[in-house]
């Protein structure tokens, strides 16, 4: 019986202590993707990755990319994101400029109107920025201390250095 209910306490902080972020993989060009509640986070999916989310409840695509990144991939991306029934937003974060209030409000709102229907996958080149807005959302929009924003945004697959101090910087900067 202690047993047991060790078990079940362990299991319990376990829950308690995680970051809620689920991880998919070989999602079509993807290693891996990043599920947090009713999110999507990752890097540029090709089509099978996106038939792939889209099976999986995905209902809506915010591409991160500016289109002077690669119009041609953003142009094909978008068409067969119609195809598939799948709404389609294109809010640049423009990797040499800094992060602003402006574009993770921009964000904040498609991700909270499509997220009544289901899942939003929202992406970049190669996730970082997608997991830069995830932590200032999180802390904006969802009341976590800087700390904890961070945390999740690398459990969605932050992974730059420089990303990271850019969202310090920011997240600081709207703390003031």
């Amino acid at each position: 019986m202690r047993t047991i209910f060790s078990l079940i306490i362990v299991g319990l902080l376990s829950v308690a202590c995680s970051s809620g972020s689920k991880k998919m993989t070989n999602v079509g060009n993807l290693k891996e993707v990043s599920v947090y509640h009713k999110g999507v986070y990752s890097a540029q999916p090709d089509k099978a990755a996106l038939k792939k989310l889209k099976d999986e409840g995905v209902v809506a695509i915010v591409n991160l990319r500016s289109k002077s990144e690669d119009r041609k991939t953003i142009k094909n991306e978008e068409k067969f994101a119609k195809e598939l029934g799948l709404a389609y937003y294109n809010v640049p974060f423009p990797g040499n400029k800094k992060l602003t209030r402006e574009q993770v409000d921009a964000v904040y709102k498609i991700y909270k109107s499509e997220k009544k229907e289901g899942k939003v996958l929202i992406h970049c080149s190669s996730g970082n920025r997608a997991a830069a807005w995830f932590g200032a959302h999180r802390m904006l929009h969802d009341g976590d201390d800087l700390e904890e924003a961070i945390s999740k945004a690398k459990s969605v697959g932050l992974n730059s250095s420089k990303v990271e101090q850019e969202l310090r910087d920011f997240l600081g900067g709207e703390r003031l």
